[in-house]
This record gives structure tokens, sequence and C-alpha cells, in this order.
């Protein structure tokens, strides 16, 4: 795991470096349009949707304590990176973080699941068709 954390950090200074040039995430009328429909967003939530959707890099983390809204916080990112035409997946390094996404309404898989199907292994199915 934090070999994992070390290489998503070295791939977020990475992009650092490079400086992409890409546009913003959304639009700022789908920005504000998204949190509008949220009034009861606090202000660190509103805060971070802003630097999410204001971003420019690949990557983005977001962490925080338990309770804090992470869930609530990606679920208006989810919203509004759709509106502006994403398809919103989740990848996350344990089942348990895959369910937290799920909540978000993100269609998630675990990192480990989502690269053996890329490199073409089929996944144990249980009970018959």
């Amino acid at each position: 795991m934090l070999r994992m954390e070390r290489e998503t950090i070295g791939k977020m200074q990475e992009g650092n470096r490079r400086g992409y040039s890409d546009p913003m995430l959304v639009p700022a009328d789908i920005r504000i349009a998204t949190e509008d429909r949220h009034p009861k967003l606090n202000v660190g939530q509103r805060q971070v949707i802003d630097e999410i959707f204001l971003s420019r890099e690949k990557i983005v983390g977001l962490d925080g304590i338990a309770g804090a809204g992470k869930t609530t916080t990606l679920a208006v990112v989810r919203e509004g990176a759709e509106q502006a035409g994403y398809k919103v997946e989740g990848f996350a390094p344990t089942s348990g973080a895959a369910d937290k996404l799920s909540d978000a309404g993100i269609e998630t898989e675990t990192l480990q699941a989502h690269l053996a199907e890329a490199s073409g292994q089929t996944r144990a199915s249980s009970g018959s068709m």
C-alpha cells in the first residue's frame, strides 16, 4: 500500500512538473450550477469541489478523517463531471475503499481487478448460468 501511495504521489508530482495545459475539469457554468443544487455542502466541501473542478491535473487525491464528507463531496464531483460529458470510474486499492466510492454513485472496482481485466485474465465466478 505504501508503494502504491508513493507511485500515485510521484505521478501527481510529475504532472505538476510538466505543467499540464489541459482545460479545467468542468466549465464554470456547470461548476456553479452543480454546487447550487447542493446548498447543504459545508465550506470545506465546497472548497474541495472547486479545487477539483478548477484543477488541470490528471490525478487529484482526496483525503480526510471519517465523517468529513468525502463521499458526499465525491458524489457532487461525479455529478458535475458527468454533466460535463465525462464517464466517471473509480479504482480503489481495497474492496472496502471501492464500496465507499460506490456509495458516491461511482462505478468502482479494485485496482487489482481492473489490472487483471486489462491484461486479459478472467475472474472466477460463482454460481452457474
